[in-house]
């Protein structure tokens, strides 16, 4: 069940970057935010080319209880409106705030999947994946950090 949460997010996390054509964030951010979504695309596909390999892998179902996923659905919709209606500094700290919580989560999911996989190629896949999304990770946390005056 963990490949198919895996999988969901980063799926998601393909079209972060889509929503600079509703809205504009600084170019450090837009950078950001492209980055995490061309990780994403590539983590993703890799991936999902090596599902099959044995054991092979179905991720058709995460596995959580229909409670666990109404509320996940309730949250991704409350921060997708917010995102929506925020704008200038106020968009961009909410977007820094959902991907930093976003690349975490993937970097944290791809290491204990990664130590739970009997299969070389993913595991060192999946190894280089939770690396990759650590270093989204810092990069926004940094760009979170509060400057004193």
């Amino acid at each position: 069940h963990g490949y198919a949460l895996l999988m969901e997010v980063l799926g998601n996390e393909t079209r972060v970057s889509g929503i600079l054509g509703m809205k504009s964030a600084t170019a450090v951010t837009e950078a950001i935010l492209r980055g995490i979504s061309a990780a994403a695309t590539v983590a993703r596909d890799d991936l999902a080319a090596l599902l099959p390999e044995t054991p092979p892998i179905d991720v058709g179902a995460t596995g959580l209880p229909l409670l666990e996923t109404d509320a996940r659905n309730r949250l991704e919709n409350q921060e997708t409106v917010g995102l929506l209606l925020s704008s200038g500094p106020t968009f961009e700290r909410r977007i820094l705030l959902t991907q930093e919580k976003a690349t975490g989560y993937v970097a944290a999911l791809s290491e204990g999947l990664a130590s739970a996989d009997p299969n070389p190629a993913r595991r060192d896949r999946l190894t280089e994946l939770s690396r990759r999304f650590l270093q989204l990770n810092a990069e926004l946390r940094d760009r979170l950090t509060i400057k004193p005056d």
